[in-house]
């Protein structure tokens, strides 16, 4: 119990000597203008690219988004029958990246928002979520956390950064935002493809659940 105790001392004073920093991301959803009511209708979740994390990252969250919500889900299948190059490279990324993996901006560009506004088109639905990740990577040793108690974690662990806009319709504008750095520990007894896995259903499951906390109040707890 003990060392325990003096474990997590050590780690607090570490975490404050080397400047661990939280800053820049958040895993609550915001709502941009503050005021804007999200009304549960129908909604598709756009891989923001071909990459297999962010194809991924998009089916999850679409599995959990119709178990969990009163939305009218559309299924990635449908998505890629409606869009022959669908899921393809049509998010530029746009993240404004630092040393302390802060993103800035609760905006698409205005190339992404076209190429959005060109899906919606085939898809007719009232909500776009529009999720991709960047700069995956993996921390070995003890390293600063954004997620740990006291901005440490000890041991091997991969972290990455998922941006996700909810874009209404017919308005064309982001109405809700995200930016999330998320982090897993890694197991030599799990594969390496496995470990990625389980941080994006992570990524997933906290996405959906912090997107339930906008649709019950309005705004992010």
């Amino acid at each position: 119990m003990r060392k325990s105790v003096l474990l997590l001392v050590l780690m607090a004073i570490t975490a404050g000597i080397t400047g661990c920093s939280h800053a820049g991301h958040t895993n609550k959803f915001s709502i941009v203008d503050g005021t804007a009511k999200i009304k549960e209708g129908t909604i598709a979740v756009i891989a923001g690219s071909g990459d297999e994390k962010d194809i991924k990252l998009a089916r999850e969250i679409t599995r959990l988004l119709k178990e969990r919500t009163a939305f009218k889900v559309m299924e990635q299948k449908e998505i890629e029958e409606r869009i022959p190059l669908y899921p393809g490279y049509f998010i530029e990324k746009q993240g404004v990246e630092t040393d302390n993996w802060s993103i800035s901006g609760n905006y698409l560009s205005e190339n992404n928002q076209a190429a959005v506004n060109k899906i919606q088109e085939s898809l007719k639905t009232q909500y776009v979520i529009v999720v991709w990740t960047e700069r995956l990577g993996f921390v070995v040793g003890t390293g600063c956390s954004f997620t740990a108690p006291f901005g440490l974690m000890g041991g091997d662990f991969f972290r990455i950064m998922i941006p996700v806009r909810l874009v209404a319709y017919p308005q064309k504008k982001v109405v809700a935002h995200c930016n999330t750095v998320y982090e897993s520990y890694y197991s030599q007894f799990r594969p390496f493809n496995s470990s990625i896995d389980k941080l994006l259903v992570s990524a997933a499951e906290e996405t959906v659940k912090n997107f339930q906390a906008v649709l019950e109040t309005g705004q992010a707890k």
